[in-house]
């Protein structure tokens, strides 16, 4: 158990030592300041990357395609809200690259099927709008009896 504790820790650590690194340089107020604008920047991010996302998955819906790329794409955006949510300079980092789409689609290749998942976007779709018309040969006329019939046909078959 103590040592599914330790990464936790340690980041938690690294979180306090970055703050107080960033307050002896600038200052607590800028220091504050700072963290208050870059989780300000971070969650108007998220909040506009997370519409952007909801509407990739109401196109692939629509469109019958794969939802599970951006599916993914929308709990890596999640992961970043949670990122953001949790206080200090090295999460909002962390969180900065899953709000870059090209990143996060590269992330869902890799864990929801390879290219396949990545290129859904740009893929046709799988209905294809057509219209017929039925054609009948010689062979239908000779068969119905509607045609003049085979030279080479046998008196039977002419009619």
């Amino acid at each position: 158990m103590r040592l599914l504790l330790l990464p936790f820790i340690v980041w938690i650590v690294a979180e306090f030592a970055t703050l107080i690194v960033i307050g002896g340089t600038i200052g607590l107020g800028w220091t504050l300041l700072l963290y208050l604008g870059v989780s300000a920047a971070g969650l108007w991010l998220l909040r506009r990357q997370g519409l952007a996302a909801l509407r990739g998955l109401q196109r692939n819906a629509g469109a019958s395609r794969s939802l599970a790329a951006p599916a993914f794409e929308g709990v890596l955006l999640a992961l970043a809200g949670l990122l953001f949510l949790i206080p200090g300079f090295l999460s909002d980092l962390a969180a900065l690259p899953l709000l870059i789409p090209a990143v996060r689609r590269a992330i869902a290749a890799r864990w929801t099927g390879g290219r396949a998942a990545a290129t859904a976007d740009r893929r046709a779709p799988d209905v294809i709008d057509v219209e017929y018309e039925e054609v009948r040969d010689d062979a239908d006329r000779i068969r119905s009896g509607s045609g003049p019939g085979s030279p080479w046909a046998g008196r039977d078959e002419r009619r």
